[in-house]
């Protein structure tokens, strides 16, 4: 999952694909949009300075104004030496990625050079956030946007950014945790994702503020719930005992889809592994011992059909409508 030679763009786009069909098959029971239209990927004319940009992955559009989420493969945080601490160890690890969406840092340092348009590029890790000015010829320069002027465009046009990190293990950072499951009565801890003197971070914490002390941030999925028994009564939202609330099916439905993303991003990188010159050893990720596969294809096969049948029923969305 460290390797650059792998496609990580792929992964991004598959996870941020999830968070899309899952807020779009939500829409107004989340109460950050009217309808499932106003459930947008990657809008532009959100930046002044680059009309071009694209800095929301997925972008929530109601009454209230708009609000974005920014989805981030991260790499494998490092093993703890005491077993007891992996946890915080591995929460510090998606901090540090948060903030850096949030102060921009993950976007480009140079200058900004007047005249011309500006094009978007694909950086190494999925993202398309660097933003290249376009000469009179048409061709792009070396010269690119600063990440912090486009983090300060948003916030001077009050769209809030919540960055959403997964790992390898599947496991999701704390802002996005606290977006989908978070307790107002337990604010966000702003303080503790440390935003220093580094560059961006004034913009960063002022981005972080507005993100994350807003209650309609906060817990949609039990709000969606909530809303549900309000309209509907006892009446399930899917068609399993597993997903009778909009809190379950999406718990299920992301827990499902990123098991098969994942899954699939091994045998792209296994296939890919083949094709090594004669010598080299395949990552250490690879190498299962044959009763390890065994478990894995076992539990992998049931995860499949399951999650099948949740494709089925639940996403309302066409293939058309999401690019591969």
């Amino acid at each position: 999952f460290d390797c650059k030679a792998y496609d990580r763009l792929w992964l991004h786009t598959q996870c941020r694909n999830v968070t899309y069909s899952t807020l779009r098959t939500l829409n107004s029971l989340t109460g950050l949009t009217d309808s499932k239209d106003g459930v947008i990927l990657e809008p532009t004319e959100l930046v002044d300075d680059c009309p071009g940009a694209r800095p929301l992955d997925v972008a929530l559009d109601s009454d209230y104004g708009i609000m974005g989420i920014d989805v981030r493969t991260v790499k494998t945080p490092n093993a703890s030496k005491v077993s007891s601490y992996q946890a915080t160890m591995t929460s510090n690890h998606h901090l540090r990625y948060e903030r850096e969406k949030w102060q921009g840092t993950t976007r480009s340092k140079q200058t900004i050079k007047p005249g011309g348009g500006y094009t978007v590029q694909t950086t190494d890790d999925g993202d398309e956030d660097d933003i290249s000015i376009i000469s009179d010829d048409g061709i792009p320069s070396n010269e690119q946007v600063p990440g912090e002027v486009v983090i300060e465009n948003l916030l001077g046009n009050n769209i809030p950014l919540i960055p959403a990190t997964i790992n390898p293990f599947m496991r999701q950072g704390k802002a996005i945790t606290y977006f989908w499951y978070g307790n107002e009565k337990k604010p966000f801890d702003i303080e503790g994702v440390r935003f220093k003197k580094a560059k961006g971070a004034k913009v960063g914490k002022e981005m972080c503020t507005m993100a994350m002390t807003n209650p309609r941030h906060c817990g949609i999925l039990h709000k969606a719930s909530k809303e549900w028994r309000k309209q509907y009564g006892n009446k399930p939202f899917g068609l399993t005992y597993r997903d009778t609330s909009p809190r379950s099916w999406a718990t299920t439905f992301t827990a499902t889809q990123h098991t098969n993303i994942f899954t699939e991003y091994i045998m792209r990188c296994t296939r890919r592994n083949k094709g090594r010159p004669d010598g080299e050893s395949p990552p250490p990720h690879l190498l299962f011992d044959p009763r390890t596969q065994h478990k894995f294809w076992k539990s992998l096969s049931k995860k499949v059909r399951f999650n099948d049948t949740s494709l089925e029923n639940h996403v309302t969305y066409n293939d058309s409508e999401v690019p591969s």
